[in-house]
Parts: structure tokens; sequence; C-alpha cells
């Protein structure tokens, strides 16, 4: 019981954090769709003439009878919010485990007097409560939100509906748990969490269709909807502008640049976290072990000990950068057919690197000035997110202004497919690194470890 109280009492901002977070969003969440896909028996309504008519629509269970019924909507809605519970009950599980390694500590808790089953069950069953915590503040949330809305549904139905979110934690928790017991020196929970729930969601997908067999997922997601693109942007420019921005849809979702920037928007997005992480991480990482002491007590300037960890993680985004662009040119470009830009392929992989390298320095730049490993990260969060919202901004009301102060506008996957790599752009970039590795290499410099 002791155990079990100080690991709620440690865990406590991390669970309410996700509990928080996802009741906002689903409580947000359902009266925006409900309003945008209200009209469901609306003949004119060109998205249900389609819905349950390709594949990618079966794919992630969504029909014109699943739409209209009275918890439709809400239930397509839960099915996402089932991927983010499934991440936190991952991540608790795995992180639990090996945070202790990571941090150095299992030998203090192994030595107090409990045994190691004890310690096992009560991280066990505070990774249980997080996630019943987790998966009730949803399903209240939810039920206040439908409420409001005045929607007759039954309370059964709703119960079976709004559990799944938390049946999923639980399962993937329990997963979880084993993965960080058996893999107890795994670094990144959540990496190892994001990258199976999503596998395992693309495979439900694939399932609903063709059974087990292996398939690309964009490359099958676009021989299933190639037949009806033009239905889809039909659907899309009945959408609110600001939405389509949002999810990364640009020009003529009808063409092949069309396709290729939209999926080509969210793959870039998960390597640009990756390159945020990788500049916070790559020293910050040495004072947060406790490793520091042995590479900066080496018969080398500390200067080059930065350099050497900078260089290395640069060209650990070049061979990320290359794997990215030859994967895309093989799932998104020839499914498509090719692009009417040759060069498209290689202008986009170096507008990637080069957004990369910017988050990478600005990372590095954000852990040479916050001290604290996790309040650096906490601060490349923010960066991050204000960076999308500033370029959601800037590609909305066409303010061109905006446009300089978010990474994510200087190579925009859309306007680099058709008119290549701007050279202001480019120059701007170059000034962006060389201006955040100068300063993030003098703060390393010169600051006490």
């Amino acid at each position: 019981m002791v155990i079990f109280k100080y690991e709620m009492r440690n865990h406590r901002k991390y669970i309410w954090g996700w509990a928080i977070s996802l009741a906002v969003c689903i409580f947000l969440m359902i009266p925006v769709y409900y309003s945008l896909l209200g009209g469901a028996e609306s003949i004119a309504n060109p998205l249900y003439d389609m819905l349950g008519e390709t594949d990618f629509f079966q794919s992630i269970g969504v029909s014109m009878e699943y739409l209209t019924a009275p918890l439709g909507i809400y239930s397509f809605l839960a099915s996402f919010f089932m991927l983010a519970a499934g991440i936190f009950g991952m991540n608790f599980g795995i992180s639990i485990h090996t945070k202790e390694f990571s941090g150095k500590t299992s030998e203090y808790l192994f030595t107090k007097p409990h045994t190691r089953k004890e310690i096992f069950c009560a991280k066990a069953i505070t990774v249980l409560c997080g996630s019943v915590i987790v998966g009730l503040t949803f399903m209240i949330t939810s039920f206040l939100s439908l409420s409001l809305l005045h929607i007759g549904f039954g309370l059964g139905e709703f119960i079976l509906i709004s559990n799944l979110p938390l049946l999923v934690s639980l399962l993937l928790a329990a997963l979880g748990v084993l993965i960080g017991v058996i893999f107890s020196n795994n670094r990144s929970p959540l990496l190892t969490a994001g990258l199976m729930v999503f596998s395992e969601y693309c495979i439900s997908g694939f399932s609903r269709i063709v059974g087990n067999k292996g398939i690309g997922f964009c490359y099958y997601e676009y021989l299933s909807l190639k037949d009806s693109l033009g239905e889809v942007a039909l659907m899309l420019s009945g959408m609110p502008r600001l939405l389509t921005t949002m999810f990364g849809v640009k020009g003529d979702f009808n063409t092949a640049p069309g396709w290729y920037s939209c999926i080509y928007f969210w793959v870039s997005i998960l390597a640009f976290v990756y390159a945020l992480n990788l500049g916070i991480s790559c020293i910050a990482k040495e004072v947060e072990n406790r490793t520091s002491a042995y590479p900066f007590t080496k018969p080398v300037c500390r200067i080059e000990i930065v350099f050497s960890k900078i260089i290395a993680s640069a060209v650990n985004l070049l061979i990320f950068s290359a794997f990215s662009g030859l994967c895309n040119y093989a799932l998104l470009i020839l499914p498509t057919g090719g692009l009417e830009q040759p060069t498209a392929a290689l202008t986009t992989t170096i507008g990637l690197y080069l957004t990369q390298l910017m988050f990478f320095t600005v990372g590095l730049l954000i852990s040479s000035i916050v001290k604290k490993y996790k309040a650096a990260i906490q601060v490349g969060t923010v960066f991050l997110l204000a960076s999308y919202f500033l370029a959601i901004t800037a590609q909305y009301s066409g303010i061109r202004f905006l446009d300089l102060l978010s990474p994510l506008r200087y190579f925009d996957v859309y306007e680099v497919t058709l008119n290549g790599i701007q050279i202001f752009s480019l120059i701007l970039a170059f000034l962006i690194v060389a201006v955040c590795l100068g300063m993030a290499a003098k703060q390393w410099e010169k600051r006490e470890l």
C-alpha cells in the first residue's frame, strides 16, 4: 500500500493530464461533429452517397447507417479516442517499470523491505487505476456533452460505446506492463507505445477488407480511393476551410500533388517531433542520466564534444530523411502514377531534412538554456504546437508575414512540390540553424554541469 500511494502521488499529473485533455477534446468535438454531420439524412449531402461504397471508408468502419444512428457520430469519434487511450495505457505500463532502470533507481527500490512481487503488484495496480480514471473521466464528459445537445440515446448503448477507450486502455496497459518488465532498458516508451498502437490500428482497418494480408498503408489507401477521389474532394469542399487546413488538405485533393501533400503533411509532423526531441536530448540526456561527468572529463575540449554530438545527430536526421523520402516515393508517388514535377520527390525530401534541422537546433538551444530536462521537453512541446498553429493561421489568413514565424511554412510540401524550394526560405533556414547552433554551443560551453 505504501508503494501504491507513492506511485499514485508520483504519477497524478500524468494521469490527470491525460484525463483532462481527452475530456476537453471529446466535450468540444461532439457538438462540432454533430453540427457538421447532423444532416446525414439529407439526400443532397454528397458525403453520405459514398459512405460504405469505398474500401477506405469500410476500413475505418463508416457507413451511412452507422452515422445516422443516434450515437453513430459519437461512436465514430470514440474509435479515434481509443487510439489515444491505448497510447496512454501502453506508455504508462512500459514507463512505470523502465523509468527505474533509466533513472538508475532500481537498486535503491529493490533494497527496501518489500518483495519484488509486492513492488510489481503495486505498480500494476497504479497503471490499472490510472486507466480507470482516464476512462471514467472520458465517459462522464461524453455523457454531459451529449446531454447538453439533447440527443436521444439509450443509456445501455452509450455505456457500451463509451467503455471502449477504457477497455482498450486496460488491455494495452497490461501489454505495456509485460513489455516494460521484459525490455526494462527501453528508453523510448512513448515512441514504442505510439508505433505499436498505430500499427494495430492499421492492421485492424485492413482486416475489415483483406484479412491479414500485408499491404502498405498509404499505397492501399490510395488504390482503394482512386475511383472516388472526386467525391472525396466534393465532400471536403463542403467542410469549413479552417478544418481542411488543419488536416493538411491543400489544393485539389483529386490530383496527385493534393493527395501527396496531405499524406506527407502527417508523416512530416512525426519527423519534426523526432527532430525536436533529438535536439533536446542529444546532450541534455547526459546531464539527466548523470553520465556527463564521463565524456566531459576526457582530454577533449567541451566544444568539440558538443559539435561531435551535433554532427552525429545531423547524420542521423539525414538518414531518417533519406529513408523517409524513399518510402514516400515507393508508397505515395508511384501509386499515383508519378508527379508532374519530376524533381518533387527530391526537393520535398530536402525540405523535410532542412525543417528537421531547424527543429533540431531549436531543441538544442532550448536544452542549453533550460536546465531541467523535463522542463526543456515541455518548452519544446509548446514551441512545436505554436509552430503548428502559426502555420495554420498563416495559411488560413493568407498573411505572408506569419510564414516567417513558423518553420513548418518554410518548405511547405505542396508549394515545394509545385514550385520547388525558394531561395529566400533556404537562406532563412540556414540562418536559423547557424544562429541556434552558435548560441547553443556557447551556452553548453559555459554551462555548469
